[in-house]
């Protein structure tokens, strides 16, 4: 993967483009994000080495990029990109009754002094860490109710930088919808909205008063 488009960290709703410089053909692309499928197309360009994944991110977290040929990974794939909400928070997500965590780049050397606590509002939810390598460790925990949870960690008795990090978690079941005139619409303006179900499977009926 050459490089990203935009360079900066996409937001929902963004029209996100990945040019890769590939001498496989054909090439495709599989992206997911918390569990769940997300559209994606890919084009080769006019030059024959060089290909385009696109797709766009309708909620907040980090989205795993697959690029395969003949069914295989290549490239060093899955890549990881992270999307921000409309405001430009860096937030992560999840859903309830599935794991989830961040993972922490460390000092060589100091993976065994790293502790965290994970807070729902006031009540601490049970957690572990899992050392990958001695650069980086994984907090992990399953969040049973949705909100925004807090990652607080430390190194000894030192908060590290970038602590607490922020984890916002939906029910299952949750369905968001979203769209640029969510708030306002103008009489006779076609008014468009995407339903994002979170998996949720069945009939989806929709109202509008």
């Amino acid at each position: 993967m050459q490089k990203i488009l935009p360079h900066d960290i996409p937001r929902i709703d963004d029209d996100v483009c990945l040019q890769i410089i590939s001498d496989k053909s054909p090439l495709f692309g599989q992206i997911s994000c918390n569990g769940m499928s997300v559209p994606c197309q890919v084009e080769q360009t006019k030059h024959r080495h060089t290909w385009h994944l696109k797709f766009r991110p309708y909620v907040i977290g980090t989205y795993k990029i697959h690029l395969l040929h003949n069914g295989l990974p290549i490239m060093n794939s899955p890549y990881l990109l992270q999307v921000k909400d409309n405001n430009g928070k860096n937030l992560l997500s999840g859903l309830t009754n599935i794991p989830c965590g961040v993972q922490i780049r460390t000092k060589s050397g100091s993976n065994t002094q790293i502790r965290a606590v994970v807070l729902l509002e006031t009540v601490q939810i049970p957690s572990t860490i899992t050392i990958v390598d001695e650069n980086f460790v994984r907090i992990n925990f399953i969040p049973q109710e949705p909100g925004l949870y807090l990652i607080n960690v430390f190194n000894g008795d030192q908060s590290i930088q970038g602590s607490p990090f922020s984890v916002h978690v939906n029910r299952q079941q949750v369905i968001q919808v979203s769209g640029q005139c969510l708030h306002r619409l103008r009489l006779n303006d076609l008014g468009v909205f995407r339903v994002h179900c979170h998996g949720q499977r069945g009939t989806i009926e929709a109202k509008i008063f």
